[in-house]
């Protein structure tokens, strides 16, 4: 009885720890929502903003205007180019129209990443924040 009773409390703590491990880790690229909160350090003032989402050979989401798909390419470690972005072609009210244009530009400039916190940069080549995002809960 007290083996039993030792061994379920154990399950529990081990799951415990595993579920605690697991959001101590955050979100993940792949497993995640993202929402645009600013490109090149400007934050939006549209809403509401563009989204992204990882699969396993797309990307793509909600523009701030239209939806958009494209290809990811990942390199080494945190290597990130989006490669082949479409999207609708619908046109919208300033200063939409102009903050969906820097978002597509700072996918097309991007070559890294960085997650932290629950929070995703996009880099470019001289590892400058072109976007940064924030996991949707």
């Amino acid at each position: 009885m007290l083996t039993r009773t030792l061994a379920r409390t154990f399950a529990v703590v081990g799951a415990i720890l595993s579920a605690s491990a697991a959001l101590a880790d955050g979100p993940t690229l792949t497993e995640t929502t993202w929402t645009l909160v600013d490109i090149n350090g400007t934050p939006l003032e549209s809403t509401p903003p563009a989204t992204m989402r990882f699969e396993t050979d797309r990307v793509g989401g909600t523009g701030i205007c239209n939806g958009w798909g494209g290809t990811p390419e990942f390199t080494g470690e945190d290597g990130l180019t989006v490669n082949q972005v479409i999207s609708t072609m619908m046109a919208c009210p300033e200063p939409r129209m102009s903050e969906e244009r820097a978002f597509f530009d700072a996918l097309a400039a991007t070559t890294r990443y960085h997650l932290e916190d629950g929070t995703l940069f996009l880099l470019d080549a001289e590892g400058s924040k072109v976007a940064t995002f924030e996991a949707q809960p």
